[in-house]
């Protein structure tokens, strides 16, 4: 019992809450970068493990009087946007705007930009391969002549396409 109590007296609580941020923040982008939506079962899954981690880094966290008032502010905002819009895209918003104290901004960037980079090859070469749906639908071209397109096992073409292109250019930028 004795060394359970030094452990907690002597552990760095805030470098905890950090990597605990870094874990929730790593999740919602691997659920986004997979096109998961917050109607699916495995996102619900692993929802539960990204709110976890992210109640570790607020208690973690020391705020001021003035802070609190506006994580009160911001959780309040978002709670309410959340069940007019049926949506949780502000009240995750505002989360990781709430969790973020003490976090580097950088890290978050790469976390995003290679997670991203990695779930995007796991999409096409696993479209390419078969083991997602490749998404093959028609569109007609300016003259009207039917051209293919491929989701790559998203729920559009539009979408794979724009994470394509926000991952390069997010890759290039970092």
């Amino acid at each position: 019992m004795e060394k359970i109590k030094t452990i907690l007296r002597t552990s760095d609580w805030e470098k905890v809450g950090i990597a605990a941020f870094y874990g929730y923040f790593a999740i919602n982008i691997l659920m986004k970068a997979f096109a998961y939506d917050h109607g699916d079962d495995i996102y619900k899954f692993f929802f539960i493990f990204a709110m976890t981690f992210w109640a570790i880094k607020v208690v973690t966290t020391k705020y001021t009087i003035r802070e609190t008032a506006w994580i009160a502010v911001l959780l309040g905002i978002g709670l309410m946007l959340s069940v007019i819009t049926k949506q949780n895209t502000w009240l995750l918003l505002f989360m990781t705007i709430i969790a973020m104290k003490n976090c580097s901004f950088r890290q978050m960037i790469q976390i995003a930009v290679y997670l991203r980079v990695f779930c995007l090859f796991v999409l096409v070469l696993g479209s390419a391969f078969g083991v997602f749906d490749i998404g093959f639908k028609t569109t007609p071209d300016t003259n009207y002549v039917e051209i293919p397109v491929y989701s790559f096992a998203m729920n559009e073409p539009n979408t794979a396409f724009l994470a394509v292109f926000f991952d390069n250019t997010a890759f290039v930028i970092l």
